[in-house]
């Protein structure tokens, strides 16, 4: 495996991506002390973002082939760091409501155009490993942010210099985007809403759609969530509840780098043995009362969860062997992000009526949904290998 410099700028980018991402999880506390929001209202910061990112992704492939995906996404991070900015200095609630539409403009471009930028220029049947690393840095900023983000805001740094730090921060992949004269060929190979009905009318793949959508729920509940459940039901300081998250991001980075060496034979009974261990630790989150047990389960939860979100992608559309893979690499986020911000607001709404306590359970709820997406999908690949060919 060979990487320059565009490999490095798509890394840092969504190392970028991912600690604007976790920017307001770690802030969440003091942020919503000092503007006077609710947990329901924090869960809808979530669900915005959502619906902002798929209307974005619905669409990104259109600027990708005008402008090239190099292109469109240094326009993302650009996006990302306005986003971040306008967060550092909101006043009110209504502010961070259009920083996060912002935001999400930016993040929606490049949930969908990275996996596919890096199958683009790496095609084969490494292209797999090269998007594994790809995400892995996803887990890179989380833990940066996590990390670092719990340890000022525990020495009294405000929480505004946190967002401020990280839209600062895009600015230097974005203009090794901008300036590194990278043009791929931007050429349509086929109709790109042609080949989305086309996707869409294949049965299977309503199942991986389903898959990502329960496997969004799961990770985002999981990020969202955790810091907060750790500072009030655990009585933890903010340093301790957002090492919840770097143990999560730390797994998750372990566990897509692993998964790199599994044969793509291999690939979906292996990522099925890890949403099912994924869901016995999830179950164990719930019945935990001390934080140095539950940073431990809360790293194995990442690596096991780590390999799916990226994994899973690529072996639909290595199933598929469809003819420009990019629709593949749009639609499978597009719904996969509408879970993660329906289930992180439900969650909010559990927690506002039922308590934490009892509002964790959602998380073990979709991995359980997940679980049985992968059996149906693993049972429907089987009887098509069976399948004698005329």
């Amino acid at each position: 495996m060979k990487f320059d410099r565009f490999d490095f700028s798509a890394c840092a980018g969504y190392t970028g991506y991912s600690a604007a991402t976790l920017a307001l999880p770690v802030v969440l506390v003091p942020m919503a002390a000092q503007l006077g929001f609710s947990d329901s209202a924090a869960g809808g910061l979530h669900l915005l973002r959502s619906a902002v990112m798929v209307l974005v992704m619905l669409f990104s492939g259109v600027p990708a082939r005008r402008f090239g995906k190099g292109m469109t996404l240094g326009f993302s991070l650009t996006a990302i760091a306005t986003g971040m900015l306008i967060c550092s200095c909101a006043p009110s609630y209504l502010a961070v409501l259009c920083g996060i539409v912002v935001l999400s403009m930016g993040s929606g471009l490049s949930e969908t155009l990275v996996s596919s930028f890096m199958a683009d220029r790496h095609p084969g049947p490494d292209s797999g490993k090269y998007i594994s690393y790809a995400h892995s840095c996803w887990a890179l900023g989380m833990i940066l942010v996590a990390t670092l983000g719990g340890f000022l805001l525990q020495h009294g740094v405000p929480w505004r210099a946190i967002p401020l730090v990280i839209g600062i921060y895009c600015i230097i992949p974005l203009s090794i985007y901008f300036t590194s004269g990278f043009q791929p060929n931007t050429a349509p190979k086929v109709s790109l809403r042609g080949e989305m009905g086309a996707l869409l009318r294949i049965p299977s793949f309503w199942l991986f759609l389903f898959a990502l959508f329960v496997l969004g729920g799961a990770e985002h509940c999981l990020f969202f969530w955790m810091p907060k459940f750790i500072e009030t039901e655990l009585h933890q300081q903010p340093l301790l509840s957002d090492m919840g998250v770097t143990a999560i991001a730390l797994g998750l980075f372990v566990g897509r780098v692993l998964i790199g060496a599994v044969p793509n034979k291999k690939l979906l009974f292996a990522l099925a043995a890890c949403a099912v261990t994924a869901l016995l630790l999830a179950v164990g989150i719930g019945f935990v009362t001390s934080v140095w047990l539950m940073l431990p389960i809360l790293f194995l939860i990442g690596v096991v969860d780590g390999p799916l979100w990226p994994s899973l992608q690529f072996f639909c559309a290595e199933h598929l062997q469809r003819a420009d893979s990019t629709p593949v690499y749009i639609l499978l986020p597009l719904i996969g992000i509408p879970g993660c911000g329906f289930f992180t607001w439900l969650m909010g709404i559990a927690s506002d009526h039922l308590g934490p306590q009892k509002s964790v359970w959602m998380i073990p709820g979709c991995y359980t949904a997940l679980c049985l997406a992968l059996t149906l999908i693993i049972i429907v690949i089987v009887n098509h290998r069976k399948r004698p060919t005329t």
